[in-house]
């Protein structure tokens, strides 16, 4: 298959040929919808979440991954504590998000804003636009900070986020065994990307392979470890061994040998192999199915004219005219404001959010009961609240960013099925077989405006109770600034629902400032008393995370529901237009005489000539998409260094190394 970004540029140059000839035609919803089709494109992103213990070298991974020794702090003194988000500009830029807003820094200030051992102000994500050619094609690169380590909230943000990245980079150190909190992750992320059908989306990373002299034994142990505590298949978890260090001094001197020995080339090819197959052909089927729409309603009047012309009896005159005349009225009734296809639209997402709401407290349940029958029965858990609520945060946050991956599946799902079932928008069966594309997100304002209550401290003080301000304060503020960063801005689960969900989870992380008190220890204490008082005192907890899951569920499907039907009625307006378009052409077909026909019909002939062949770029690109077979993460040599790094020296997307 062809890189990503060549696809991608292909598409993008397609779409605007078709947005040409809809200006030309005057087709004004037609070149609308694909302006929009391509600003979703161009605008999308692949995401990559780098995940770990602290101080495993995520950070110098990056800096190496990405040819910019010293971008992140990556000193041993140094560890990351705020996520930080890297993604292509055409200059450099780095802000922080404040609570009180934003600032922009240089590279020196990195360092005291998101490392621990900085100076420790109060900034909550720092995002870094970049001129690299490794990010043009649209990846996202996310250094979070250590899971499992002091603060909870940071593994807590991590899970919720996991479902909606395209590639969950794991990274581990060739001098250290998987601790059990990071198991602890593993054993979470597995459950997670079982959940959302997304087993795929794991990759790993062995560091500092430079500093042991063999660690053939450890790889093979670390990847049955990864595999155990996933539940996933081993073969479906590429583990390579790299050395940032060895890829650095590469960097600097130019010396293969160090390239050779940091094992990057393959560790790239896997890593962008991986993001070119799961998610490329979303981002651009979405594109493909819009265009196919597009050349559909733009090639509709002129083959429909065409056809008059051509008719040889006056009965096919008047089935052409009465099948225009139906069509014609149909849409009248679509458009209409008391159409019933809303209504019956909504039901179906209304179940869909029934059923979300029956898996929420299904889930909630089962966490609840994990409390009661697993973690009040391990000694460092029932010793220690802080950790105890901290794991049941986790817990919660890791359904809600399941649920919300779900309900974005199920609402592209139900308008597929829905279009097809009414006949609503016009499309070329050929082009079926590309993937769901995302609900793209209306352009108006309704949809993109965070609810204030959201992120109103008095709120979370209100529901967590006493103590809970200032961890509302970061939880919502790093749940917010996430959630609009990784989710972007091209479709519905983007900025809005990420920065909901993001909210939604810091007003859970909120609870760990108002709990993890509530649970002391009292002196002399039985274990089986306190086990009792911990689940009585902690009832508060579980009825306000009910409430919150429940009130995010709600918040999502009626987004989704109202981004839905917008789709539907943009999809309506296009028909109607093409509609409006024949017919005019019919009619002055009829009124035209012999020799205004023959004329006439030359110039239809070279039209349709020239839909064709957009159709035949378009038909070609679907093939590509759809028809390759994806490349499978076992056949890259994932488990061992390459056996010729050097051969692709830069192992860059640009060089078609990145898929």
């Amino acid at each position: 298959m062809e890189s990503f970004d060549r696809l991608r540029d292909l598409t993008i140059a397609l779409a605007d040929d078709v947005h040409a000839a809809a200006l030309a035609q005057e087709a004004g919803e037609v070149a609308a919808r694909v302006a929009a089709a391509r600003r979703r494109l161009s605008e999308g992103h692949l995401t990559v979440l780098t995940c770990g213990e602290f101080k495993r070298g995520k950070s110098s991974l990056l800096n190496a991954l990405l040819d910019e020794p010293g971008l992140l702090p990556a000193d041993n003194f140094y560890a990351t504590r705020l996520v930080t988000t890297i993604r292509y500009g055409e200059t450099e830029r780095i802000t922080v998000a404040l609570p009180g807003g934003e600032k922009e820094i240089s590279r020196a200030e990195i360092a005291q804003y998101a490392a621990e051992g900085g100076d420790g102000r109060p900034a909550v994500t720092v995002a870094i636009e970049l001129p690299s050619p490794r990010l043009a094609p649209g990846y996202l690169l996310a250094d979070t900070p250590g899971v499992g380590g002091v603060y909870t909230e940071h593994t807590a943000v991590t899970m919720a986020f996991l479902p909606q990245a395209d590639a969950l980079l794991f990274v581990a150190d060739a001098g250290q065994p998987l601790l059990d909190s990071e198991l602890d992750f593993l054993t979470r992320a597995g459950e997670a990307l079982r959940a959302t059908g997304d087993p795929g989306a794991l990759v790993a990373a062995l560091t500092k392979i430079d500093l042991v002299p063999d660690y053939t034994e450890l790889l093979a142990d670390t990847k049955a470890k990864l595999a155990r505590a996933t539940g996933l298949p081993p073969e479906l978890i590429p583990l390579i061994p790299v050395s940032s260090h060895a890829k650095l001094a590469y960097l600097d001197t130019g010396d293969p040998e160090a390239l050779e020995l940091s094992n990057f080339p393959a560790f790239e090819k896997v890593l962008w192999d991986t993001l070119r197959r799961r998610r490329g052909p979303v981002l651009l089927g979405g594109a493909l199915r819009d265009l196919s729409s597009a050349l559909t309603a733009l090639s509709g009047p002129v083959l429909a004219e065409l056809r008059y012309l051509r008719a040889g009896t006056e009965s096919e005159l008047t089935s052409i005219r009465a099948e225009l005349a139906e069509r014609r009225q149909r849409l009248v009734t679509l458009a209409g404001e008391g159409a019933a296809w809303r209504a019956e639209l909504g039901g179906q997402l209304t179940r869909v959010a029934g059923e979300l709401r029956r898996r929420a407290a299904s889930e909630l349940a089962t966490i609840w009961q994990r409390v009661a029958s697993r973690y009040l029965y391990e000694e460092r858990l029932l010793a220690n609240p802080e950790l105890l609520v901290g794991e049941i945060v986790t817990d919660v946050a890791t359904t809600v960013g399941v649920l919300n991956s779900l309900a974005e599946r199920e609402t592209a799902r139900v308008l597929r099925d829905f279009t097809l079932t009414h006949d609503i928008a016009l499309h070329d069966p050929r082009f079926d077989r590309l993937p769901d594309p995302p609900v793209p997100r209306p352009d108006f304002d309704g949809l993109t405006t965070i609810s204030p209550s959201r992120l109103a401290l008095d709120e979370v003080t209100v529901v967590a109770g006493t103590g809970a301000t200032l961890g509302g304060g970061i939880g919502s503020g790093v749940g917010f600034a996430i959630g609009t960063l990784l989710g972007g801005a091209a479709a519905v689960p983007g900025m809005y629902i990420g920065a909901a969900v993001g909210s939604a989870i810091g007003v859970l992380i909120s609870g760990l400032g108002a709990y993890r008190s509530a649970a002391e220890r009292r002196e002399g204490e039985a274990a089986e008393i306190r086990r009792r008082r911990i689940m009585e005192e902690l009832s508060t907890l579980r009825s306000a995370q009910e409430m919150h899951v429940g009130e995010v569920l709600t918040e999502l499907m009626e987004k989704y529901t109202q981004a839905a039907v917008h789709e539907l009625n943009s999809r309506i307006a296009q028909d109607a237009e093409e509609a409006e378009a024949t017919g005019l052409r019919l009619e002055g077909a009829i009124a035209a005489t012999e020799k205004e026909s023959a004329e006439r019909e030359a110039v239809l002939v070279a039209d349709a000539g020239r839909y064709a062949g957009l159709t035949a770029r378009l038909e070609s690109l679907t093939a590509t998409v759809t028809d390759s077979p994806a490349s499978s993460p076992a056949a890259a040599p994932a488990d061992s260094p390459a056996a010729s790094p050097a051969a692709t020296p830069a192992g860059s997307p640009a060089d078609g190394v990145a898929g």
